[in-house]
């Protein structure tokens, strides 16, 4: 009778062992692009281990993106969608002229309210007017000139006697006996570039007080 040899229970147990490890379920993944979210542990993926280019606007998740992830002037405007940026976007002040493309701005972009030293509208009219001028036997003369601002010219202009006790001064005085001599440009040569401003002249024979008043059509020197 053939006789069977005992085995300690110590090899049978790391037989048993070791034959399981084999057989057991493979550890490795398979395939290509079969590592999902779960497979990676907490911050073990940084820049280093992204390639560059690979992770696109899909990729992101909606305001993970702040301004502190940002370097200064990394953003230009190739990378702004047009009209993206209104004015709730940009701080008051931040902007200067190296700022903005040379005549890109127009006067529907411009609050002109807010500008100092221009006029809104294209044309203005300025006065000047003589204190009341007697109306004496013989007729009193009078001569005034209406100067248009600095950086403005004019364009044309007149002048009236007025009656100083009427609307304020604005009632024209009957033509009769109240004479305007002159009604021209100041300077009036010939071959001036520009006015800057008009002058009236005249005599007052009405025999009242009569007010002498000049007035100036003025726009500015350089109009857009």
């Amino acid at each position: 009778m053939r006789s069977i040899s005992r085995r300690s229970p110590g090899l049978l147990l790391a037989t048993g062992a070791l034959v399981l490890g084999l057989a057991g379920p493979a550890s490795a993944l398979p395939g290509k692009n079969s590592i999902d979210k779960n497979d990676i542990r907490t911050a073990a993926v940084n820049s280093s281990d992204i390639k560059n280019g690979v992770v696109g606007s899909l990729d992101l998740a909606f305001g993970s993106v702040t301004a502190d992830k940002i370097g200064d002037g990394q953003v230009n405007s190739l990378k702004l969608l047009d009209g993206s940026v209104t004015s709730a976007d940009v701080q008051n002040d931040s902007l200067t002229g190296e700022d903005v493309k040379d005549n890109s701005l127009t006067g529907n972009d411009v609050n002109e309210s807010t500008l100092q030293g221009v006029m809104p509208a294209q044309t203005r009219f300025v006065t000047e007017q003589t204190a009341p001028v007697s109306g004496a036997a013989g007729g009193t003369p009078a001569q005034i000139t209406a100067n248009c601002p600095t950086g403005e010219r004019a364009i044309g202009g007149g002048g009236a006697w007025l009656i100083p006790v009427l609307n304020g001064g604005n009632d024209p005085t009957a033509l009769d006996r109240a004479f305007l001599s002159a009604s021209m440009p100041s300077p009036a040569q010939p071959g001036t570039a520009a006015a800057s401003g008009w002058t009236v002249a005249g005599r007052n024979v009405t025999g009242t007080d009569r007010i002498l008043r000049a007035y100036a059509i003025c726009v500015p020197n350089q109009i857009p």
